[in-house]
């Protein structure tokens, strides 16, 4: 159990990583022993809290919209979204990563680019928002 695990001073992973005498590099979040250990029972709560967001996020959809416009159950905040190129992205609790930055939590919509073949100068283009 978490509390177990940070009663003998190593390191619980979220996300059912479980316990150990190192953090994992770039991985779920990580919760150290803290330095009192009446405070245990707060840090696996803060644990289990996270769990429950990343779960209701990384269920909420599938696409930016469906995802930023499902909120975290403990904050209230939107879930964020992660593009990644060449896939379809994903939706998490906005844990950062250094693979995929820190997420979005709303959606841009960029217009398509115009095609800009029919213009003779770079300024006719610029001009037409190409």
């Amino acid at each position: 159990t978490c509390n177990n695990c940070l009663e003998n001073g190593c390191i619980m992973h979220g996300r059912g990583q479980g316990c150990s005498e190192y953090e994992i590099a770039d991985g779920p979040p990580s919760y150290k022993p803290p330095s009192n250990n009446d405070e245990i029972d707060e840090v696996c709560l803060a644990m289990m809290e996270e769990e429950l967001d990343h779960d209701t996020c990384s269920s909420s959809g599938d696409n930016c919209s469906e995802c930023t416009n499902t909120m975290k159950p403990k904050s209230g905040e939107p879930c964020s979204w992660y593009e990644i190129p060449d896939y379809q992205g994903y939706c998490s609790s906005g844990v950062c990563t250094y693979q995929f930055g820190c997420g979005e939590t709303s959606c841009s919509s960029v217009p398509p680019k115009k095609d800009c073949e029919e213009y003779k100068t770079c300024n006719n283009c610029l001009e037409n928002g190409c």
